[in-house]
């Protein structure tokens, strides 16, 4: 039969309860930062569309559709990144 130790109790350690919580900052939430680089692509891809493209009869209701489905994502996005 093999002797099992029990773990060592350091007296010196101090609990994470009793550790200063340090403020996050912007760059600290990958998410944050994927939200913006995401927010920016989604904000020229759009002004791309609306500077270059003169869209008649469907194609205008699907664009109206595109930019409605970038801007939902965009909303979810930042939804996300604030959590």
């Amino acid at each position: 039969m093999t002797r099992t130790r029990s773990p060592r109790v350091d007296s010196r350690t101090i609990p994470a309860a009793a550790l200063p919580q340090r403020r996050l900052r912007w760059w600290d939430r990958p998410m944050l930062l994927c939200s913006v680089l995401f927010t920016a692509v989604q904000v020229w891809a759009l002004v791309v569309l609306l500077v270059s493209v003169q869209p008649d009869g469907a194609v205008r209701v699907a664009l109206a559709a595109v930019m409605a489905a970038a801007i939902t994502a965009v909303m979810s996005a930042w939804g996300r990144a604030r959590t």
